[in-house]
């Protein structure tokens, strides 16, 4: 289960930025197309029912038809999209020829003595302005890895392991005025949405070239102790998704009062994507840690062929 509180300060200094990997969310366990398969046949709608009773598992059914409207599941293992390698991991030859993995930038990093960087901005310049004529963002889930003295900000990948010591953070920005529309569904079959939602001040629409923070400031969102696979359902839209706002709505109703019949634990991601038409490299983007310092990392930029753009971020936890 998600859990969000304002942390107190971690011991030691250091900021830091590492930056997003090749691999990046665009893994698939799932390949999204058209209609044949239901929603109430993926594996863990029913580790959802035995949980928490059917009329809950409709609305995460509901949420997930809302994010891909029409699909099916792949015929066999290994049946993926053809941007994809046989163990779901993007292929894109010109976005890896760009761009070699984590290693071609650890030299810059690293940020000390309050922040300060070790490169000259002018130098190394990451800035890529997205494009204004097609809906792109930048999204990542950070996070906050201590190691020694150095308190850090890194972009996850999917297939990360966080335990219930980890502490991350999601960071938004958007080419023009779109609608977000984020949930979480832990590894108990409970899902929260995070945006919008009583968790963040900030709401629909979000503004172009703004930088959003979720939660705000040195406020992390950290684990419980319950192990499996967390999955962050994102969906950018350029009208407002009503239906999605009434979905998140009778969630948090039905969140107040939750409590599992059973115990059950989702240990495989079910990942959707949609209007992905390209991934590149981004921006530097700031990051404020828990202990009240600023780090940095190489933000992802997603680039959507559609009015719609939908994503997976998952992770481990154990």
């Amino acid at each position: 289960m998600m859990k969000y509180i304002a942390l107190t300060a971690l011991a030691g200094t250091m900021v830091l930025a590492s930056c997003t990997s090749v691999q990046l969310e665009k893994s698939k366990k799932i390949a999204v197309a058209s209609a044949g398969f239901t929603v109430a046949s993926l594996p863990f709608m029913a580790k959802i029912t035995s949980a928490y009773g059917a009329p809950y598992a409709t609305l995460v059914s509901a949420f997930a038809e809302a994010l891909v409207p029409g699909f099916e599941a792949p015929e066999q293992e290994g049946d993926y999209d053809e941007d994809y390698d046989e163990d779901g991991e993007y292929s894109d030859e010109d976005y890896d020829d760009e761009y070699d993995g984590e290693e071609d930038y650890d030299e810059y990093s690293d940020f000390e003595d309050g922040g300060d960087s070790d490169y000259d901005d002018e130098e190394y310049d990451f800035e890529q302005p997205m494009e204004d004529d097609s809906l792109s963002v930048q999204v990542n889930v950070i996070k906050e890895r201590q190691t020694g003295q150095r308190v850090r900000g890194v972009p996850l990948k999917n297939g990360d392991t966080l335990t219930e010591d980890d502490n991350y953070k999601v960071q938004l920005r958007c080419n023009m005025e779109c609608y977000a529309y984020i949930a979480q569904l832990d590894s108990t079959g409970r899902m929260d949405p995070i945006m919008p939602s009583s968790l963040v001040p900030d709401q629909n629409p979000l503004f172009a070239h703004q930088t959003y923070a979720i939660p705000q400031g040195s406020d992390w969102f950290y684990l419980d102790s319950s192990v499996g696979v967390e999955q962050i359902y994102f969906i950018f839209s350029l009208t407002p998704r009503d239906d999605i706002d009434l979905i998140f709505a009778r969630l948090a109703t039905a969140n107040e009062s939750l409590v599992p019949a059973q115990k059950v634990s989702i240990d495989e991601p079910v990942v959707f994507t949609r209007g992905i038409a390209g991934v590149r490299k981004g921006a530097r983007q700031n990051v404020q840690l828990s202990n009240g310092s600023q780090g940095q990392y190489i933000s992802t930029v997603l680039e959507s062929i559609e009015a719609e753009l939908v994503l997976t971020k998952w992770f481990r936890h154990e």
